[in-house]
């Protein structure tokens, strides 16, 4: 069958293509890293979601051409580049282990004394409402499942340029992240600040005293053989929790879903500080990561600029 046949159906999209290339040179670092750098990286251990993330990508694939299952397809290869694209970039960050910089947080913790802001006071004040600490642990460890969610949603739309924009932002963005913590890396105050065991249960607390140990832990001695159970969220600024938040609403804007996820996302707003353990400009600097991202992804996955092969929008 032609590429210029009106009934052909390409195996992957232009922002597919995109993004299967920016996950095959993801992986590249991070393997050359390791081999480069003498990082040890318990490849097997991670060699199941990875082999199952390319399956679905082939998947994909066979279901859009064979099948003409767009919504099936855009889904599945949605989710693979997601989940494949964060693993080996959750692997590539544990190669800068242990930090060759100086933390930046005292200046950070600066800022939110400037400002008013108290990361411990904040958390003394939440032990003393347990079921609203709850409630934003609740909110703060739902952010995955509300990407995977907005992935399911934009593909069963089949909006596939919303949805691999909304792919493409967070890639790169996290990428940015990376690129600024590599140069001035920063844990938050939950490294830094002790508010007791008590506290801590009182109010749920998810990033606790024992994660930021373990955080300066990593920071100075580094780790032996990364595995799975060793990746542990490490970024401070910019928070990518808020632009985990930022992408969830903003690329559901103009469906119905919009008015209910914006308002369960206003308490994410004071458990990514407490509970996420973030200075107050760290979630300055997410929002200006997504802005940036955003604006970038869309230039890129432009569909005005699709050659006439991809023109066909699958039935």
């Amino acid at each position: 069958m032609s590429r210029l046949d009106p009934l052909y159906r390409p195996a992957f999209l232009p922002g597919e293509i995109i993004l299967l290339v920016l996950t095959g040179l993801i992986a590249l670092a991070a393997i050359g890293s390791s081999v480069l750098g003498g990082q040890a990286v318990d490849w097997l251990a991670f060699a199941p979601p990875m082999i199952g993330g390319m399956l679905l990508v082939v998947v994909g694939a066979f279901v859009r051409q064979a099948r003409g299952m767009e919504r099936l397809a855009l889904l599945l290869i949605g989710v693979s580049i997601y989940l494949t694209f964060g693993a080996f970039v959750a692997i590539f960050i544990f190669m800068f282990f242990p930090i060759s910089g100086v933390p930046i947080d005292p200046y950070l913790m600066q800022i939110d004394a400037f400002v008013g802001y108290s990361w411990a006071d904040a958390v003394r004040w939440m032990a003393q409402y347990p079921l609203l600490g709850a409630a934003l642990a609740f909110v703060y460890n739902s952010s995955l499942w509300q990407l995977l969610a907005v992935i399911g949603l934009l593909a069963l739309m089949r909006r596939e340029a919303d949805l691999h924009r909304f792919i493409l932002t967070g890639a790169l963005a996290l990428l940015g992240t990376l690129g600024i913590w590599v140069l001035a890396p920063s844990f938050g105050p939950a490294a830094m600040t002790s508010v007791g065991p008590e506290v801590e249960a009182a109010a749920s607390l998810v990033v606790n005293e024992a994660y930021g140990a373990r955080l300066m832990q990593l920071a100075t001695q580094g780790v032996g053989v990364i595995t799975p159970e060793t990746i542990i969220g490490s970024i401070a600024f910019p928070s990518y929790h808020t632009l985990m938040m930022c992408l969830t609403v903003w690329f559901l804007r103009k469906t119905p879903f919009f008015w209910p996820v914006a308002l369960f996302n206003v308490p994410m707003v004071p458990a990514i500080l407490i509970h996420g353990g973030h200075h107050m400009i760290d979630m300055a600097g997410g929002v200006a990561m997504f802005a940036a991202a955003m604006i970038l992804s869309r230039w890129v996955v432009n569909p005005a600029r699709r050659s006439p092969a991809f023109r066909h929008r699958p039935v």
